[in-house]
């Protein structure tokens, strides 16, 4: 009997928060997508994404980034393009590394993750920002649902924003930033969200999402990106009364 009162409170010990990291590709180390005639992103190279073979800089361009969202129409490139994508220029001591840039208005990059919503979750995000000159501004976001299929640049009305972080350069004036981003550095933003009893994001696919904002001059960066779910209390302690009970049927 003692043994088993021992695995019990082994069980109870485990820490609450074991989180993990459940986005993919959030270092943007992967492999560009690419269409025929495209290729890789090189050494002291930044390329944008192109998807239609008839239009200026397509062979110079990607086709996507790895498991995250985008739209194909953009206002100075058209249809089928898109002022965002994927640079190896060394960026604050960033040397060969790859990372994820946005260089237009209102420009969005989302990954819907697998994870489903429930209730008494945390959910912890990060993602480091660079930005490459003054006037800049953008927001990190938890969602829960999914971008819209017609326009990835913003969601689909049943999704719900579970919360935001704001960043900006010390001169931005559009609004008053979470954030304040310092020039030519990585700048960590975090986010932290916690889903009450009877929310009606419960039961809705978990989204990550960066975007800049309207009167953001040049482009900012995005690199490690992460997401962990820290599941409710009472999830843990479920699992530990089911570990109690296989415990005792080993014996």
């Amino acid at each position: 009997m003692k043994a088993v009162c021992v695995g019990v409170m082994a069980l109870f010990a485990t820490p609450l928060a074991s989180a993990q990291n459940i986005l993919f590709n959030g270092d943007f180390e992967e492999p560009a997508y690419l269409n025929t005639g495209q290729s890789l992103v090189g050494v002291g190279e930044q390329k944008t994404l192109v998807r239609d073979n008839w239009l200026a800089g397509y062979d110079a361009g990607i086709f996507g980034i790895m498991d995250w969202i985008n739209s194909w129409s953009d206002v100075g490139f058209g249809e089928g393009a898109r002022d965002a994508g994927l640079s190896r220029v060394d960026y604050a001591g960033s040397g060969e590394s790859q990372y994820a840039f946005i260089n237009n208005w209102e420009t969005r990059l989302s990954q819907v993750t697998s994870h489903t919503i429930a209730a008494g979750e945390v959910f912890n995000a990060g993602i480091s920002i660079g930005p490459r000159g003054e006037n800049q501004g953008g927001r990190v976001q938890l969602w829960a649902g999914i971008p819209s299929y017609a326009n990835p640049d913003v969601f689909d009305p049943s999704a719900i924003l579970l919360g935001e972080v704001t960043v900006a350069t010390g001169d931005w004036t559009a609004f008053t930033p979470d954030l304040v981003l310092d020039l030519d550095s990585w700048n960590l933003a975090s986010l932290s969200v916690t889903i009450p009893d009877g929310s009606s994001a419960i039961g809705l696919p978990l989204t990550m999402s960066f975007l800049t904002s309207g009167g953001s001059w040049g482009p900012l960066n995005f690199d490690t990106a992460s997401l962990e779910v820290v599941p409710s209390s009472g999830t843990w302690v479920l699992a530990a009364i089911a570990g109690f009970f296989v415990f005792r049927r080993s014996r």
